[in-house]
């Protein structure tokens, strides 16, 4: 009996199909097809309108690099001549210029008006304490003067002082040394930006307080202790608050008033002493100074008080004129007074 022959149907198919496969990939693989397949890519406008996006994203973010960079520059090449004089008070009709060759020449350093690029107040104009900016044209000019500002804490320009005009990004770096220095912080930042363990709570108390009272604190806990209200105390029993700085610092704030009574006011008895110094020293005028300079805003409550209860707190004023007293001394805390209460 013959038998019809097999075929192995498995086989062939499989063979098919690896043909099949073989000649579909010679075409995907073929020169003209991906040359075709990339020209309708290339052509189409979603793609154009996706790749012209990225282009135009990326333009955007070094234009806005650029920008940064030229500002900074322009604060470094506008700024390095300049320094700023703190404590001379206004007065009508000044001249600046002439305010500051005085002042050079009191400190035995002579400068000519042809010296400065300029001079002008900042700020608004006619405030009574705000400082006086003098652009030198030479930076051995500029530098001559800086180099005498420690001479200026002596006779009449005793509430004087002098500082480095510093563009924005050298002056933060450099209060967050002094914070990191002071309180032992780890300082670790990039180019611009804050070190995140320097709370920005402290940043703002620093130079808030250093503003207003002209006075550069070397010890930063107590002016931390100065505005730590005693509420805190509950999650914290150990917590230096402003209690202790503040019994201090009314004894030394009436010495400093009592003084400049006494100096100004030579032929006064002691009733019209007494009565003009509870005028200078009372809570009413304690408040109002709290109060316009916003000092309840840097006070450290505990959470859940209510600080607009203590917006005119004569209490942290005190504790400050302590606290500068304990920092650094008699004289020190008798300029900042001079400030806080406008006295010339």
């Amino acid at each position: 009996m013959s038998s019809s022959p097999q075929f192995d149907t498995t086989s062939g198919t499989t063979v098919a199909s690896d043909v099949i496969g073989l000649q579909l990939q010679s075409s995907l693989l073929s020169t003209n097809l991906i040359n075709d397949m990339t020209r309708m890519i290339i052509i189409s406008k979603s793609f154009t309108d996706a790749i012209a996006g990225i282009i135009e994203n990326q333009l955007k973010q070094y234009e806005n690099r650029i920008k940064q960079l030229e500002a900074e520059l322009k604060q470094i090449n506008g700024h390095w001549r300049d320094l700023i004089i703190h404590g001379i008070p206004f007065t009508q009709g000044e001249d600046t210029s002439q305010i500051v060759l005085d002042l050079a020449k009191s400190v035995g350093v002579n400068l000519d008006i042809k010296d400065f690029y300029a001079t002008h107040r900042l700020g608004s104009r006619g405030k009574q304490h705000s400082p006086i900016i003098a652009a030198f044209i030479r930076y051995s000019d500029r530098q001559q003067l800086f180099s005498k500002r420690k001479d200026l804490g002596k006779g009449i320009n005793k509430q004087v002082f002098i500082n480095e005009h510093l563009p924005s990004l050298n002056h933060q770096l450099f209060i967050y040394a002094r914070l990191h220095s002071s309180l032992r912080l780890p300082f670790c930042c990039e180019m611009g930006n804050a070190p995140a363990a320097v709370p920005q709570s402290n940043i703002q108390l620093l130079t808030r307080i250093e503003s207003l009272t002209g006075y550069r604190f070397k010890n930063l806990q107590l002016l931390e202790q100065a505005f730590t209200h005693d509420s805190v105390r509950v999650g914290n029993r150990n917590a230096a608050t402003y209690q202790r700085l503040e019994f201090l610092g009314d004894s030394v704030l009436h010495y400093i008033i009592t003084e400049y009574l006494y100096q100004q006011r030579p032929t006064a008895n002691e009733g019209e002493l007494t009565r003009a110094r509870s005028n200078l020293v009372d809570k009413v005028k304690q408040s109002e100074i709290a109060s316009t300079h916003g000092l309840a805003d840097l006070v450290d409550f505990a959470p859940g008080v209510d600080r607009t209860k203590f917006l005119g707190n004569h209490k942290f004023v005190e504790a400050l004129i302590g606290a500068i007293h304990q920092d650094g001394g008699v004289e020190q805390a008798k300029r900042s007074v001079y400030k806080l209460w406008n006295l010339t």
